[in-house]
Parts: C-alpha cells; sequence; structure tokens
C-alpha cells in the first residue's frame, strides 16, 4: 500500500504558547523530520492584544528557529469565545493588504449580543506561494459584543482570548508516529 499520501503534523497546544506536542512522521525520509524537529523544538507562539474598548486587534507572532521551511505549510487555528466576534466585512476590505488568508468556520452576525451568540473558529493560513519564511505574523481586528446589563454593580466582564494552535504539515514525510517534545 501506498504511504505517500500521508503527511507530518505538528501540533502546538493552546495552554502556553511554549508547550506543544509533536508529531513526527518515521520512514526513510527520517532525516528530514529529524531536521523539521530540530528547527521547530525553539520555535515561538506568542499573543498580543493591542487597542483598547470594544475594537482590539489580536496580533499573532509564529516564529521558527530555522529561515527557511521549504516544504512546510502553515495554519494558526482560532478558537474564539461567543464574547467577540470577527467582521467579515472589514476582512475582506483589508485582504489586499494583508500576506495571510482566513476562513471562518460559520457565519458571524455582527449585531447579536454575547449571551445570544456562539463562539467560532478561523483558519489562518499564509497567502504565499514560496517556502515558508522564519516569522509568520498575523494581526486579526476583533470586536466586543454587548453583553446583558448587570444589575449586581458588575462594570466589567473578563473575556478570554486563548493561544492558538499551531499546525504545520510536510508532504516529506510518509508516515505519523508520536515523539515526546
Amino acid at each position: 500500500h501506498s504511504l505517500k499520501n500521508k503527511c507530518t503534523l505538528f501540533k502546538f497546544k493552546k495552554l502556553l504558547p511554549d508547550q506543544c506536542n509533536l508529531l513526527i512522521c518515521a520512514d526513510e525520509i527520517q532525516n528530514h523530520c529529524d531536521l523539521l524537529r530540530q528547527w521547530l523544538a525553539p520555535s515561538s507562539v506568542r499573543v498580543e492584544l493591542n487597542k483598547k474598548g470594544f475594537h482590539r486587534e489580536v496580533t499573532t507572532t509564529v516564529e521558527f528557529r530555522s529561515k527557511e521551511l521549504s516544504s512546510v505549510k502553515v495554519l494558526l487555528i482560532h478558537r474564539w469565545p461567543r464574547d467577540v466576534y470577527v467582521d467579515p466585512y472589514q476582512l475582506a476590505s483589508l485582504s489586499d493588504q494583508n500576506d495571510w488568508k482566513m476562513l471562518l468556520d460559520s457565519a458571524i452576525d455582527l449585531e447579536v449580543p454575547a449571551h445570544k451568540a456562539s463562539g467560532f473558529v478561523t483558519y489562518v493560513y499564509p497567502f504565499s506561494t514560496g517556502p515558508t519564511s522564519k516569522l509568520f505574523k498575523v494581526t486579526i481586528p476583533i470586536h466586543g459584543r454587548y453583553h446583558k446589563p448587570s444589575f449586581d454593580g458588575k462594570m466589567f466582564k473578563s473575556v478570554d482570548i486563548e493561544v492558538p494552535e499551531l499546525l504545520l504539515r510536510s508532504e516529506k514525510c510518509a508516515q505519523l508516529s508520536s515523539l515526546e517534545p
């Protein structure tokens, strides 16, 4: 049977940016997989929340140790709480200025308050035909949703934004096996 269509997947957990699980292939191209693991070991994922109020920006920076990952594809998966939304119209107007693309897992209703909204997922990937560069930086405009009025004196609601998952795929590996980070 052919293992040609299988690929390597590296999954960085969203608990802490430096904690990760790596799935590495183990086949005749093991050297390539070992090299990828060495490159990724000191890699980092940083998330910053910028601006104040209801209109903010989440900047995610992925920095790889290697200057160039020739056959690796990158995907960031953001799981957003129901307390925020991204405006698809705003994203469309900014798409010419970005070197990345975003897919949404569901339709976004801009007018729904938080208690009637659902969380959603975005899939962000670099829009490039060349090799993956050492630095991948994405700034996503997000907006806070209105909440129910508080009758117990609370004036603010805390909203937790999780670190995104980082998935990497390499066509050069043919079989998956799990290794400790």
